[in-house]
């Protein structure tokens, strides 16, 4: 397992003690790997972006990091250029509350913002469309749908760009152009448009809930400093068939 390297060993020792064989990457340290070498930078304290050097071509995967443009600018000052970006182009997590319209609209606007941040820095000759391919199961999730962007909007909204937008199965040689991405833009349509039975989960009583939650934060306070855990801002819970707070969880 490659991993990237962190400050505490803990990720790292906790793979090796299940039997992993773990590669630390450390930042911005090449590393090779049966004629190929990978780059990992730090994106902020949590995240990273990776950098992948094969046959000549150069990838970059950036996920749902968040770089600044310094950070962009040192990744592509070790680079010649960036052949294929790996970017997300919607949100794949919460992006609201139920009727928070305004909030869900902002958060689309981030991301496309920060999507075109990215090509514009970047100027990769290839974009594939990345870690956005996103159904919420849940019923009480179904809201996450609403304001999200397909990859047929992020298509349109950057055609000017070589986009090469793949369908689960598809292989592509990055030396030849991609001819598939309406085959693929047709078959997540077809997908999307399926129905389909959300999940329902077995209701649970607030005492289940807070005492969870306590649990949790015995375990929070086991592990990490008072100090770091002041930081953390209170959480409230509400139940939906009361209509009021059932609590407050502190951290610290």
């Amino acid at each position: 397992i490659l991993i990237q390297a962190h400050p505490e060993d803990s990720p790292a020792a906790f793979l090796r003690s299940n039997g992993f064989t773990v590669t630390e990457l450390a930042p911005g340290d090449p590393t090779a790997l049966n004629g190929t070498t990978l780059t990992c930078y730090p994106i902020g304290h949590e995240d990273s972006a990776l950098m992948i050097d094969s046959a000549g071509f150069t990838i970059l995967e950036l996920n749902d990091c968040k770089p600044t443009k310094g950070e962009l600018r040192r990744m592509l000052g070790n680079h010649n250029r960036v052949d294929v970006l790996l970017d997300q182009f919607s949100g794949a997590g919460w992006n609201g509350n139920p009727g928070d319209a305004d909030r869900k609209r902002q958060q689309a606007d981030r991301v496309r913002s920060s999507l075109t941040f990215h090509l514009d820095t970047i100027d990769p000759v290839w974009f594939v469309p990345f870690a956005s391919f996103v159904r919420f199961e849940h019923e009480e999730n179904q809201h996450l749908h609403e304001h999200r962007i397909t990859v047929s909007d992020t298509v349109k909204h950057h055609q000017k760009r070589q986009i090469a937008v793949l369908a689960p199965g598809d292989c592509w040689q990055i030396d030849q152009p991609w001819a598939g991405t309406e085959q693929a833009l047709a078959q997540y349509a077809t997908a999307e448009a399926e129905p389909f039975t959300p999940v329902r989960s077995e209701a649970v009583s607030a005492n289940e809930i807070t005492e969870a939650a306590s649990r949790f934060i015995d375990m929070l306070h086991d592990h990490y400093q008072p100090t770091l855990l002041r930081r953390i801002r209170a959480v409230r819970f509400i139940a939906e068939d009361e209509e009021a707070v059932v609590a407050d969880l502190t951290i610290a």
